[in-house]
């Protein structure tokens, strides 16, 4: 399919309109973790263990000697050991939801992956508790992931500002001269308040005429402990993207509405590749449903 639009280029400004075009095989960002799939499956199906209060099902995630320190300090040692708890537990919280968000998995060599997230419990009443920052050792045994290890801990509340230091490298302005002569520009800064970046970006032809421009916001979301953005097309466009960081690479995945109607999904990488340059392409695209070729990759640099 030909893609109908021209999208925006780089995901931390909300789009730069480049048109899609298949990518070359050189120098394509890497793509998620095939081996991430099992893992995340693996945290529905623990959710659903979870809600349905089957400590056995729960319990059975860990390895036979696996362990668990929860967010108290306690330690529980083996699988039996841990169904224990868990059956003392799931009685007490019979209609409460747990919600996690899986933030990072880092494989380390084959048969090891560690995953960081957060974990919310909402009790029966709709009554919201604190989030808990988890850290999980997988293994994998008899091609099964189970967890070797689970660390729990509190979540320090640095404020949204904390929260963005990650991304404050972005501060400035950046171009990006495109094949077809356009000038693409964003400027990064910090909102009134420092609570979140604010990007403003545009695409000006040769002639001076802008054919594309906008406005970006990005923010802590506490409730789910991420990044999210909001980004706003002068056109009438809007977006909403949530973003992880993978390595050196961010990779925000974005869902987007057109004017006409149209929804676009894609996942943006963006990675730096100096202290005043970096690389963005946007993959697993799709406009209602229908996939799209990955676009072509963009380098941009730092003017001030």
């Amino acid at each position: 399919m030909k893609p109908p639009f021209r999208f925006v280029a780089l995901a931390l400004a909300a789009a730069f309109a480049l048109p899609f075009s298949a990518a070359a095989d050189d120098d394509k960002p890497e793509k998620p973790d095939e081996r991430e799939a099992p893992i995340l499956k693996n945290a529905e199906a623990f959710i659903a263990a979870f809600e349905k209060g089957d400590a056995a099902a729960v319990a059975a995630f860990w390895t036979t000697d696996g362990d668990l320190i929860d967010i108290s300090g306690r330690e529980f040692k083996g699988r039996d050991a841990i169904q224990k708890e868990f059956s003392e537990l799931l009685p007490k919280l019979k209609g409460s939801k747990l919600r996690i968000t899986v933030n990072s998995v880092r494989f380390v060599g084959d048969n090891t992956a560690i995953e960081d997230g957060t974990s919310t419990l909402i009790e029966a009443d709709g009554t919201k508790g604190d989030a808990v920052r988890y850290s999980n050792v997988h293994v994998l045994q008899d091609g099964k992931w189970l967890l070797a290890s689970v660390r729990e801990s509190a979540i320090t509340d640095g404020g949204s500002h904390a929260k963005l230091q990650d991304l404050s490298w972005i501060l400035g302005e950046w171009v990006d001269d495109t094949a077809s002569g356009e000038l693409a520009r964003v400027v990064f800064s910090w909102a009134p308040g420092k609570h979140f970046l604010i990007a403003r970006h545009a695409v000006e032809q040769k002639n001076g005429r802008i054919v594309g421009e906008g406005e970006q916001w990005i923010g802590w979301d506490a409730e789910d402990s991420t990044i999210r953005s909001w980004s706003f097309e002068y056109d009438g466009g809007f977006s909403e993207g949530t973003w992880t960081q993978n390595g050196k690479q961010w990779l925000a995945k974005t869902e987007s509405h057109l004017p006409d109607g149209r929804t676009i999904a894609a996942t943006n990488v963006i990675t730096p590749t100096g202290p005043s340059t970096i690389t963005f392409q946007s993959i697993e695209c799709s406009v209602d449903g229908e996939k799209l070729a990955d676009t072509a990759m963009v380098k941009m640099k730092r003017v001030k």
